[in-house]
């Protein structure tokens, strides 16, 4: 998802990964396929197989691992602030984690192609000293219109690259 917010001389932009569930719904998958699995895993051990508990308990353990790091992971954000004299990327979950300040005077967006054509283009920001990737969580619909904002920034960017390979070349 992409959002903007514009003042007189200044432009926010925030890029979040599309969030297909909340981490409450996340909990409740969690609960419900793991019960399940647990559940047919009892009947086969008063059936004999005890032997299917512990990968029954495995296989629980490692779907809650997996959900919580995909829902945690949706909750990531990069936010650019386009200043007077400088562009701030800020990027974080909650709270800002990592953040680089570029001077707006030497700073350019890079636009690469992809190498394969069903995958999104790739956008930097980058200055003399820094060269950071922007937007690598969206989908390809919220990619591009990251790179329409963009173009209409009054920031350089230039375009690079070529798209290597088609999909479904010669395919009959």
């Amino acid at each position: 998802m992409v959002t903007v917010r514009r003042q007189k001389d200044r432009c926010r932009v925030c890029l979040r990964p599309n969030c297909s569930a909340t981490w409450g719904q996340t909990k409740l998958l969690i609960v419900v396929l793991g019960s399940v699995a647990l559940i047919v895993a009892v009947a086969w051990s008063l059936a004999g197989a005890w032997l299917i508990l512990p990968f029954a308990g495995l296989e629980v353990s490692l779907l809650a691992y997996l959900a919580y790091r995909v829902c945690r992971d949706t909750y990531n954000q990069q936010v650019l602030h386009i200043e007077p004299s400088h562009v701030v990327l800020v990027q974080g979950r909650h709270h800002n984690v990592k953040q680089w300040r570029l001077k707006r005077a030497q700073s350019c967006f890079v636009i690469s192609a992809p190498v394969h054509s069903l995958s999104p283009r790739m956008v930097e920001l980058k200055d003399q000293h820094h060269s950071c990737v922007i937007g690598e969580k969206l989908n390809q619909q919220d990619k591009e219109q990251l790179i329409d904002i963009i173009t209409h920034l009054e920031i350089p960017y230039r375009m690079a690259g070529k798209t290597k390979i088609t999909a479904m070349q010669d395919w009959r």
